[in-house]
């Protein structure tokens, strides 16, 4: 487990690196698209897991394949919104090559039918690397969770908001 004094060195090593590159502007409009994009990802994974029955909410037994296939298509149109961001951010901090390739893995393998690379915890699901993606996300630019915030108009124009 990394200590208080561990991540914020960690921290600083990584602020210094963004401003050794004059990357932070880059980075922290990468992380603005992101989170237009977060409450989507979050949306379907719920979706996937439960669905209404009444006022209730009942896990999803996936008898519904219609329901499910409106689930996967519309991770398949996030995934093809995030992919170009990350490469995009990867152009200029390798560290982030990895969760692109991450991400497509856990989407062929969603897309042959083997479903549990949606939000399986134990295996680099799509919902695990897009967890770790956030965290970096979070770490590089020195934020927190509790002061995150979307800004829809500085997220390149809106063009990360994805159409419904």
């Amino acid at each position: 487990m990394l200590t208080a004094t561990g991540r914020a060195e960690g921290e600083r090593l990584l602020a210094e690196q963004l401003d050794r590159l004059s990357l932070r502007g880059a980075v922290a409009a990468s992380y603005q698209q992101f989170l237009v994009m977060n409450p989507e990802l979050l949306s379907i994974c719920t979706d996937w897991q439960v669905h209404l029955v009444g006022q209730e909410e009942v896990l999803n037994d996936h008898l519904d394949t219609a329901r499910d296939a409106v689930v996967l298509a519309r991770l398949a149109e996030l995934h093809e919104h995030v992919v170009p961001l990350l490469e995009q951010l990867a152009a200029g901090l390798q560290r982030f090559e990895g969760y692109s390739s991450r991400l497509r893995y856990a989407h062929e393998r969603i897309g042959i039918g083997q479903t549990e690379w949606l939000t399986g915890p134990r295996i680099d699901s799509y919902h695990t690397v897009w967890f770790e993606l956030h965290e970096d996300f979070l770490a590089t630019l020195g934020r927190r969770r509790s002061d995150e915030r979307v800004d829809y108009d500085s997220a390149e124009d809106g063009s990360a908001e994805l159409e419904e």
